[in-house]
């Protein structure tokens, strides 16, 4: 990986928060700083305009919490959080764990521990990306294996359909009656991918599908696949795919994905035989389009969850 790493800093202590940003050798650590905040709720509205691949953040700061703030931004993926908290205390760290934010660093922030953080959270973003490019190979007979878990299976059937939706893995554990903590557990066990993975995943397949349909702008392709911002979605494409969604429309094809783009094979297989349907827009896109492709891709007889409330 030869990009910078976006990163954010939210910390309500106005030293803590400019010593992080303007003393700690970013650039030697394939970082810049595109923003920072001094509370939770600006600290949302800054990831959510910039997009960053990092964001520190502390635990305890007024009217909110930085652990509330990540709940509040479960929506969009490719984001990897690190807690910087003054003391060690075990409910935040288990909310954390709960919350997928594996990297807790005590204050005053150390600069070997913020470095060595930094270079394992590229490590696993790398990992990340060559997983989901890998996985999102359209060979035909291409298989998701079968989970063997009920839960697991409503996951993926959900997003067979709900795909576009705005992901919330809370309302999905609450739909199925259990802990949030546990099916995103679960869902790694089973299938090497958390759930926000597994829906980028999903998403990119359909767009790739969408996107030989010259019928449809980059822009329309992103809203029908559950982006807001066109430009984040062209970010996340070209972050896992290595080419922008303009070069794969053109006939650009990733390294990873043996497919030719006139002729697209099915996509991967679900569980077993059963194969994820095809999306096979035919009309130029209009104010329901994304409900129709949603619902284009429905199977007969599949499962699913109540939608989210």
């Amino acid at each position: 990986m030869n990009r910078q790493l976006r990163v954010v800093i939210v910390e309500d202590e106005n030293l803590l928060r400019r010593g992080l940003v303007l003393a700690t050798d970013w650039k030697s650590l394939g970082c810049m700083v595109v923003g920072d905040a001094a509370d939770a709720f600006e600290g949302e509205r800054m990831i959510r305009e910039l997009k960053p691949d990092i964001v520190f953040t502390d635990v305890k700061m007024p009217r909110r919490t930085g652990l509330q703030m990540i709940d509040a931004l479960s929506d969009l993926d490719g984001i990897e959080y690190v807690i910087l908290s003054g003391f060690a205390d075990f409910s935040y760290a288990q909310k954390a764990l709960e919350l997928d934010v594996c990297r807790y660093l005590l204050k005053p922030v150390d600069d070997a521990a913020l470095a060595e953080t930094v270079i394992k959270i590229r490590e696993a973003i790398e990992k990340r990306d060559s997983s989901l490019a890998e996985a999102l190979s359209l060979n035909e007979g291409s298989s998701f294996g079968d989970y063997r878990d009920k839960y697991v299976q409503d996951v993926i059937d959900y997003f067979e359909v709900h795909y576009a939706d705005p992901l919330k893995t809370g309302d999905i554990a609450r739909n199925l009656g259990i802990s949030e903590s546990y099916l995103s557990k679960l869902f790694k066990k089973r299938t090497g991918y958390s759930i926000n993975e597994y829906a980028v995943m999903r998403r990119l397949r359909v767009a790739m599908e969408l996107l030989g349909n010259n019928d449809y702008s980059i822009s329309q392709v992103a809203e029908m696949v559950g982006y807001k911002n066109s430009g984040y979605f062209s970010e996340t494409f070209k972050r896992v795919l290595s080419i922008t969604p303009l070069e794969f429309r053109k006939g650009a094809i990733p390294q990873k994905l043996q497919v030719k783009i006139n002729n697209p094979s099915r996509l991967p297989a679900g569980r077993g035989k059963k194969q994820f349907a095809k999306v096979q827009p035919s009309k130029p896109r209009d104010s329901n389009s994304s409900r129709r492709c949603r619902n284009s891709s429905r199977t007969r007889g599949e499962r699913r969850l109540p939608r989210p409330a």
